[in-house]
Parts: C-alpha cells; structure tokens; sequence
C-alpha cells in the first residue's frame, strides 16, 4: 500500500479499495477500448487529497488516473481532474471522452464568447500579451465608467420628471364598480384631464389594494373596446382585466374613439418612457457586472516566467482544452499544429460558438448523456438504501462518489500520507502456543 514516487516511497491513507472484473461463460471479458462504466462507489471518509489509483499488474504499482477530492475534501465530478497539479508540477488531463465533451462544451461556449485570445492566454508569459490583458482591463473599466455616468443621467430624468399614478373610487364605486386614475407630479398635484373619465371593473373590490398607494406607471392596453389595465412600483404589479371606459352618452362613437386613442396616448406616454429608461439602466447594470466579472479574470494573468502558478493554471486550461477537441475536431482541424489551432480558434468565434451550442446533437454526447442520466438514477436508488442503513446503525459514511472507469482490474481512492517523526516499533510475533515467527510483510492499521 504505497506508491514509487522515484526519489521517494509514499504510503498511503485508504479512502477505499476494490477490484471489479467480469467473465462469460467463466472466460474474461473487458470493456471496449471507446467505452467506460461508472461504478458509485462508498468512501470509508470524506478525505482532502484523494487520488484515484489503477494497480498496474504488470510492474505491480500503483498508477496514478485521477482525482476524487481537492485539498478541502470537496468532491471531483466522476474522480477525472483536467489542470495545473501543484504537487506534481506538471498538467494534468484526465477526462475520458464523457467528461471531455461536457468539458469543451462549457469551456468552448466561454471561450468563443471571450474577449480574450486562446493564443494570447497559451502565451502570458510574453510582455507584448501582458500588455494587451492591461489594455483590456483599462478598456472595460472605461466602459463601466460610461455606464455608470449613463445610469446617473437615466435618474437624473427621473427624478425631474417623476410623475406616479393613483386610482380613485367614484362616489358610487359599491354600487357600479366605477374608478378614476389620475396622474400626480412630483408635488402631488392632479392633472385633471384624466379625473372625468371613468372605468369600470367588477373585479374590483372596496378593500383591494388598488387604491392604497401610489404606482410608479400606468399602461393601458385595448383589445376590441376591452381594457387591460397595468399598474406596476418597485415591489409589485397589479393587472386589473376586463376593464371598460365609461364616457359621457352625447360623445359620438367616432368622437368616442378620438378621445379614447388620445387619452391612451397621454396617458401611457410618461409610463413608456419610464419603462424604456428602467430597462436602459437594467442593461447598463448588466453590462457592468460582465464587464467587472471579465475584469476579475483577466486580473489573475500574471506577467512572469513559466513558474509562475497562475499562468501554469492558464496554460494548461488552454492546453487541455485543445487537446480534448479533437474528439470533434474535423480533419482540416486535426491536422493543423495547436499553434494554427488556436489562432484559428480567434479568429473564427462564432463559428465555435455554434459548435459547442450545437454539442448536444453529437452522436457521442447523446451517448454520454444517457450514461450520465442512468448513473444519476444509480446513485438515488443507491443513496435510498444508504438512507435506511444509516437510520438503523450509527457512524455509517454515505460519501457515495460515481466514478468513471475504462478498464477493469483493482482500483485504490487513497491519500497520500506523509509520516512525520514515525515512531519505531520492535515487535516480536508468537503464536498461542508460545513459537516465535518472523512475519514477511507487516500491516500497521491506523
């Protein structure tokens, strides 16, 4: 139970162990060279520093395929890592095809849709790119200072315009159900043009909500001499349905839907242009948010030799990226050099956009898919049983984590445990009957 690290041996802490194989007819039988099974498998702990490890048979060692959780105990999704492993110092890429397809998909969307070049960021460590990554970062806090001082101005017209609406009960609102909207500038002063039409609705009652307050806009829409009225402030909308317009009997039909069309359009004018504004400043609000959040990425490039972490992280993402492509890449694509491939990548983003978009339809990922569903069915009905377990024996761990394996054989989920200041025990072994033996291999159980 350790592993040959060339210049050390590490030993290890056990998160679990098994072997799993197969047979036909009492012969052997082994998966397909482009196929995998995922096994959900019970953790004995939820350990930091989990590796998944394959025993290779043939040199009896352990190898190293994946990982199960990172440095705080959090769980991998089907134990297969693709980065930067600090402790190796080298880039790690794992994924078999499944995982390599969901990877490139989320990680192709974000790409095509970036700012950023797959070529600038495989290349960081150039000051020229450094350079570009600060113009970037100076451009979008340019952006967020325009859209901020448009946002300012938006308020500005607000409050200099700020007219809300009320609705007022007739005097003989219990008897016909009939109502008043007036509108209120910001002295609270009605504009009478509107307080002699009446509208009418039986939906409405004398204890609604309606007339209590204020309401930030008023939009009234008609449909075959039926109205629908929209009052709407910054915490609710009421819409007010099957509404009718109560006029005077000697306004003629055609002066009728004169005044209707033009009070409509009074109206519903300073509620339009509310709206309008609000939304203008909804997307600038977003606007700045992606902006800030592209500002955040962008800042964690580092300008310095290969060492540096973060751009070995940077790197190998790209790296990783690239090479699980060429499960979908076509044949123009795979014969390019992963320098062609990324400059061509930069320079056809929506082209790529449209791949990764359209991922879904591969044959390969309907496969994959389904896997993925069958697995997450597995594990509920597998999480249902550990449920019952638990409730009738204590301290039993229902860590269950999928993993995904290509081959059959032994497989170990294991922390690698450093021994500090071991202790050395001389121990002598006897049987029952007193006769001393010398044991070949000793296992101490922590």
């Amino acid at each position: 139970m350790h592993i040959d690290n060339g210049d050390r041996i590490d030993y290890f802490n056990s998160g679990g162990m098994f072997k799993i194989s197969a047979f036909k007819n009492g012969e052997p039988v082994f998966i397909k060279a482009d196929k995998s099974i995922i096994t959900n498998f019970k953790l004995t702990n939820n350990l930091p520093d989990l590796n998944l490890y394959n025993l290779d048979s043939i040199n009896n060692n352990w190898k190293e395929i994946g990982k199960v959780t990172n440095s705080v105990g959090n769980l991998f999704g089907f134990g297969l890592v693709c980065g930067y492993h600090e402790i190796l110092n080298d880039s790690i890429c794992y994924y078999d095809k499944c995982n390599a397809l969901l990877y490139i998909e989320s990680k192709g969307i974000e790409y095509a849709k970036s700012k950023l070049f797959l070529y600038e960021m495989d290349n960081l460590i150039d000051p020229e790119n450094f350079k570009i990554i600060q113009e970037d970062i100076n451009q979008n806090n340019n952006l967020i200072s325009e859209k901020i001082n448009r946002i300012n101005e938006i308020n500005k017209k607000q409050a200099l315009n700020k007219i809300t609406y009320k609705v007022i009960k007739n005097k003989k609102f219990d008897k016909n159900n009939t109502f008043s909207i007036v509108e209120l500038n910001s002295n609270n002063i009605v504009d009478n043009y509107f307080i002699n039409t009446k509208w009418k609705s039986n939906f409405l009652t004398t204890n609604n909500k309606v007339f209590a307050k204020n309401w930030k806009t008023c939009y009234i829409e008609e449909e075959n001499n039926i109205y629908t009225i929209k009052l709407k402030d910054s915490t609710e909308q009421i819409i007010i349905s099957n509404v009718i317009i109560d006029t005077k009997k000697r306004i003629s039909k055609r002066k009728k839907q004169a005044y209707v069309s033009n009070l409509l359009s009074i109206l519903n004018s300073n509620s339009q242009n509310f709206l309008i504004n609000e939304t203008k400043k909804i997307n600038n609000e977003i606007e700045i948010k992606n902006l800030d959040k592209k500002n955040k990425t962008l800042s964690l490039y580092e300008l310095g030799t290969s060492d540096t972490i973060s751009n070995k992280k940077i790197k190998n993402q790209v790296n990783c990226f690239y090479e699980y492509n060429s499960h979908i890449m076509p044949s123009l694509e795979l014969n390019m050099t992963k320098t062609e491939w990324l400059r061509y990548f930069d320079s056809n983003k929506e082209t790529m956009l449209n791949r990764y978009l359209n991922l879904k339809t591969n044959s390969d990922y309907i496969y994959c898919d389904s896997i993925f569903k069958a697995s997450q069915v597995a594990f509920a009905k597998q999480k249902a049983v550990e449920d019952k377990i638990t409730n009738s024996i204590e301290n039993v761990s229902s860590i269950i984590q999928p993993l995904q394996i290509k081959t059959l054989g032994i497989y170990n989920i294991d922390q690698i445990a450093l021994l500090e200041n071991p202790i050395v025990i001389n121990a002598q072994f006897k049987l029952k009957n007193g006769t001393s033996i010398s044991p070949e291999r000793l296992y101490l159980l922590d």
